[in-house]
C-alpha cells in the first residue's frame, strides 16, 4: 500500500460560508505548509474555488489529528465545521486521479483542474519529501495519460463555460454585462466572452488598475459602474455585494448575478432581494452533478485504475531501489573483505572473481523481479 493520506473539504459539501473558513489564508500560507512539514515530514495543499485538499506520505492512526492541526494553524475551530473527507492508501490514490480528471469539479472533465494540481506542486514544493513529490508526480501524469486514453481529451469545457451554458438567454438578450474583477477569474471571465458578447464592461475596486487594458478594454472604476442586466462578481474580495452596495448603485431593477468569487462576493443579505436572480459557485455545484451522470464515465473510471496499479508498482520499485543498490555494494564489500577465506579453498581466484562478477551485475530489472 502506498502509504499516503488524503484530507478534503469540497464546495457543496460544506456551504459557502465554512468552505471559505478552510481555505488557508495567503499571508499564512508559507508559516503553515513549513508547520505541517516539519510535524508529517511533508504535506501538498491545493486550493481551488471548489476545494481545498491536503495530502501527507503517511497514514495516520489517528485520523483526525492532522486536520485539527490544520484547523489550529488557520485559526479556525475545527469542532465549528463539518468534519473533511479522510482518504488513505489506494482509495487517496483514487481521489487524486479522479479530481485531478476533473471528475469531482463543477464541471465534469473540466481541464483547469490539472493546471492547478501542477501550479500547486510547484508552490509546495519545498513542503515535501522524496516520497510525497514521486507520487504527487505521478498523479500529474496519471491526469495526462487518460485523458489521452479517453473522451476528456475533446471535452475541454470550463467552469466559465459552464456559467453560460447556464445563463445564455440571459445572456443573449441583456444590453450590457458587467464584470467586476482583474484578476485570474476575471480575465478568464473576459477573455471568453468578449468573443460572443460586445457589451461587457469591466470593473475594479483597485484605484491602481483603473484606466489599464484588459484583454482589449479599458478597466473602469467600480464607482462608475453603469446598469447591467448581467452582472459577474470575480474579485477576492469577502461580502463586497451587501445591502449597501445594492442601493448606492440603485440595483433594484431585474439583474442576474453570478458570484464566481472565492471567497465569497455577495453577502447572504442579498440573497432574497426581489427582481435579483443570484448563481454562485455552491448552486453551480448541485447544478452540476444532476446534469452530468453519464455513462461513459465507466471508461474514464477503468482507465483510471490500470493506471493506479502502474502506479502502485512504480512506487514500490521506487522506494526499493536505493535498498537493492546498497544490497549490491555490500555483496562486493563482503567478497572483497573474505577473499582470502574463499580462496583458501578449491576455490581458485579466477574462478572467485568471475563468480563475483556475476552476482554483482545482475540486472536491476532481475533483482526486482527476485526480490519485489
Amino acid at each position: 500500500m502506498v502509504p499516503i493520506t488524503v484530507i478534503t473539504w469540497q464546495l457543496g459539501v460544506l456551504s459557502s460560508e465554512d468552505f471559505e473558513k478552510v481555505i488557508c489564508p495567503i499571508q499564512i500560507k508559507d508559516e503553515v505548509l513549513a508547520s505541517l512539514k516539519e510535524e508529517y515530514k511533508g504535506v501538498y495543499y491545493l486550493s481551488t474555488c471548489q476545494r481545498v485538499i491536503l495530502v501527507f506520505p503517511t497514514i495516520f492512526s489517528n485520523r483526525r489529528r492532522a486536520y485539527i492541526d490544520y484547523a489550529k494553524l488557520i485559526g479556525v475551530n475545527s469542532e465549528e465545521i463539518k468534519q473533511p473527507d479522510i482518504f488513505t492508501g489506494r482509495e487517496a490514490l483514487n481521489y487524486l486521479a479522479e479530481t485531478i480528471n476533473g471528475l469531482n469539479s463543477v464541471v465534469i472533465g473540466e481541464h483547469q483542474i490539472q493546471g492547478q494540481f501542477k501550479t500547486a506542486y510547484l508552490e509546495c514544493s519545498p513542503y515535501m519529501n522524496k516520497s510525497l513529490k514521486f507520487i504527487v508526480q505521478q498523479i500529474l501524469q496519471v491526469g495526462k495519460k487518460v485523458r489521452e486514453r479517453s473522451f476528456l481529451k475533446k471535452w475541454q469545457i470550463s467552469t466559465i463555460e459552464f456559467v453560460e451554458k447556464m445563463i445564455k438567454e440571459k445572456l443573449q438578450r441583456a444590453n450590457s454585462i458587467g464584470v467586476i474583477g482583474t484578476g485570474k477569474m476575471g480575465k478568464g471571465v473576459i477573455k471568453f466572452f468578449k468573443e460572443k458578447y460586445s457589451n461587457l464592461i469591466v470593473y475594479t475596486s483597485t484605484e491602481e488598475r483603473e484606466g489599464e487594458m484588459l484583454e482589449g478594454l479599458e478597466i473602469q472604476p467600480l464607482t462608475d459602474l453603469k446598469k447591467h442586466e448581467v452582472l459577474i462578481s470575480a474579485t477576492s474580495k469577502v461580502g463586497l455585494i451587501d445591502l449597501a452596495f445594492i442601493e448606492e448603485n440603485q440595483l433594484t431593477y431585474p439583474l442576474v448575478i453570478v458570484d464566481l468569487g472565492m471567497p465569497r462576493n455577495c453577502h447572504s443579505s442579498v440573497f432574497e432581494l426581489p427582481n435579483l436572480e443570484l448563481f454562485d459557485m455552491e448552486g453551480l455545484v448541485h447544478k452540476s452533478k444532476k446534469e452530468n451522470k453519464d455513462e461513459s464515465l465507466q471508461n474514464i473510471y477503468s482507465i483510471i485504475e490500470q493506471k493506479l496499479e502502474r502506479l502502485e508498482k512504480k512506487y514500490l520499485k521506487h522506494q526499493n531501489s536505493p535498498n537493492i543498490i546498497s544490497l549490491r555494494n555490500e555483496l562486493l564489500t563482503e567478497a572483497e573483505t573474505r577473499k582470502e577465506e574463499f580462496l583458501s579453498g578449491q576455490l581458485d581466484e579466477k574462478t572467485f572473481d568471475q563468480f563475483i562478477n556475476k552476482l554483482t551485475h545482475i540486472s536491476q530489472k532481475h533483482l526486482e523481479k527476485v526480490l519485489l
